[in-house]
């Protein structure tokens, strides 16, 4: 990752588990839950890049 940017590909990566968790059904629970977890997983990128940001 480059100072203050995505790639491309984790830009992607991060609108594909936004777009799961907005558009969850009901009846795929297991899926929104493995997306969850994703996110979870993460937490230390968001961390690093608001850092980046703030320089």
């Amino acid at each position: 990752m480059k100072w203050g940017t995505i790639t491309k590909e984790k830009w992607f990566e991060l609108r594909e588990l936004r777009n799961i968790l907005v558009h969850e059904y009901e009846d795929e629970k297991d899926k929104v839950s493995k997306t969850l977890n994703k996110i979870y997983d993460e937490i230390p990128f968001f961390e690093n890049f608001l850092e980046k940001l703030k320089l």
